[in-house]
């Protein structure tokens, strides 16, 4: 991807190699007479730029439809394998195809000027470039004319710098991966780290946000909270509908000293008539961590909300726990609307107050007064 930038990206408008020999007759005629096609994967930026037909392809070029892949959860890298060869620019895709050691070309026309205007993570890219670097149509088909051949120039310079990226080639990464997991004790809230991605003005992943919330119940039985002892509860958020209600019925016994209840993995929701029953009788003694009342509502402003009861049963009852909720995302400009609003209110009270406090301190009879608190405090002392 070059746009949007400076003033790069000038001739990708007219055509996908980026080189300024480009000539579509040319590459078909190589392409049929080696019959060899080439399968591309461009920058989703560029996805509508190729569909506007103002230039030519060559015929043996197949775009990788990026949203057939995405129904199939699939990616570049569950089909990298299928190729026989590389191009690329500047992209790290080359680093992970070095695994498969096959060749590899760099097609890098506008390095000058892609230095000039992006610029590098290193002074000088070509020394991590295990291929050959062309600038134009002409030495790209070259190169390919010789891979074809199996004149694989770069076999020894792709193992020569194999270590730079690469410290194992077993293929076992996601065994050792599993294992590192598993060393690891009292894993908790994991998710809601990553929830906290997809929070409002932190990253554009929030447009990924779905409708569907989870909420996790802990139980402690005099171990503390951890991951092995909880529940989890699915249910969905909808915009539109300011009454979205939350109900959850569970059996607690005397083995369970406290519950934690974490109403909402990334703490997207405003919370109304929150109400929890132990069998017959209401529970007020709850604590809210990560989050305050206001006005009879509790606003989270934590990844990770939790409302901690207290549990005293001698046999086993029926615990309940409901509440009204709305999505914070859509309702906070009416929230700090209200807060400014009672703030200003008791703003203006406490002003009133401190006016008729000040009256009192003026007038005659709290200043004829004075002597008879002096000789209070003595008295008291």
């Amino acid at each position: 991807m070059r746009k949007g930038l400076k003033d790069e990206g000038e001739h990708f408008e007219n055509n996908i190699f980026n080189c300024l020999d480009y000539d579509v007759e040319k590459i078909d005629e190589f392409l049929e007479e080696n019959n060899i096609y080439i399968v591309a994967k461009i920058h989703f930026e560029d996805n509508k730029l190729y569909k506007q037909d103002d230039f030519k392809l060559p015929k043996r070029l197949i775009f990788l439809n990026t949203e057939i892949m995405n129904e199939h959860l699939c990616t570049i890298y569950h089909i990298m394998d299928a190729f026989d060869g590389l191009i690329t620019d500047y992209s790290s895709i080359y680093v992970d195809y070095l695994l498969l050691n096959k060749p590899i070309i760099f097609s890098c026309p506008d390095i000058e000027k892609y230095k000039e205007d992006r610029g590098f993570i290193v002074d000088d890219p070509t020394l991590l470039m295990p291929g050959a670097i062309v600038k134009t149509q002409a030495q790209l088909l070259k190169n390919l004319s010789l891979i074809i051949a199996n004149h694989d120039t770069y076999k020894d310079k792709r193992k020569e710098m194999m270590p730079f990226f690469h410290n194992h080639l077993d293929g076992n990464s996601s065994k050792r991966l599993l294992e590192e997991i598993l060393k690891i004790e009292n894993i908790s809230d994991s998710g809601k780290l990553v929830g906290q991605l997809f929070q409002k003005n932190i990253s554009p992943l929030d447009q990924y946000i779905t409708n569907e919330l989870i909420a996790e119940i802990f139980f402690d039985e005099g171990n503390g909270f951890n991951e092995k002892n909880k529940l989890s509860k699915k249910y969905l958020l909808d915009q539109n509908n300011n009454n979205n209600t939350f109900t959850l019925e569970l059996d607690v016994d005397k083995n369970i000293k406290m519950i934690r209840f974490d109403p909402d993995d990334i703490g997207r929701i405003t919370i109304d008539r929150f109400e929890i029953s132990l069998g017959v009788d209401k529970i007020n003694n709850y604590t809210i961590i990560g989050g305050k009342k206001y006005n009879n509502k509790i606003i989270f402003s934590t990844i990770d909300p939790q409302i901690l009861i207290p549990i005293n049963v001698e046999s086993k009852q029926k615990l309940t726990i409901y509440f009204n909720y709305d999505d914070l995302y859509v309702n906070d400009g009416e929230l700090l609307e209200d807060t400014i609003n009672d703030s200003e209110s008791k703003d203006r009270e406490i002003k009133s107050l401190k006016d008729e406090l000040q009256m009192v301190y003026n007038s005659k009879s709290w200043k004829m007064t004075k002597w008879y608190r002096r000789l209070r405090d003595l008295i008291k002392n």
